[in-house]
């Protein structure tokens, strides 16, 4: 069963074995509503999920909306650093979490959007396990 999100992060910190059905069904509510607020492409969040983070607004603003949906990121493009470390799932070596955490906490984006897309994309350069599968 796959988590539809972003990586993010957006997934980005979401491993696929630590969710629940109940978690998938809320994650799958955020994800549709997400698309509706930013206008993305679905298209584009599935290439992300792939690996392949397009430089596109709207995706971007999903990003946002997401981490601010899942308590990672409020409406100012602040990231909760203690939450983003709390959904990190057992299976997931914790000091490899946080040595990417630590590259991309500090991205630039002077807009919530952007601050998102920017994390989401360091996210997914510097990550070296499996987020989805």
């Amino acid at each position: 069963m796959k988590a539809i999100i972003l990586v993010v992060a957006l997934c980005s910190i979401y491993g696929v074995t630590a969710l629940s059905e109940a978690d998938v069904a809320e994650l799958m509510k955020y994800q549709d509503a997400c698309i509706a607020e930013s206008g993305v492409d679905p298209v584009l969040i599935e290439n992300a999920k792939k690996g392949d983070v397009a430089p596109d607004e709207n995706l971007a603003c999903f990003a946002s909306c997401m981490l601010q949906k899942l308590g990672m990121m409020n409406d100012q493009g602040v990231l909760n650093l203690d939450n983003i470390r709390a959904k990190i799932p057992d299976n997931v070596d914790k000091a490899k979490a946080e040595e990417v955490i630590n590259k991309c906490k500090d991205v630039p984006g002077n807009h919530h959007c952007l601050k998102a897309g920017n994390f989401v994309q360091c996210f997914m350069q510097h990550k070296e396990f499996a987020v989805l599968q």
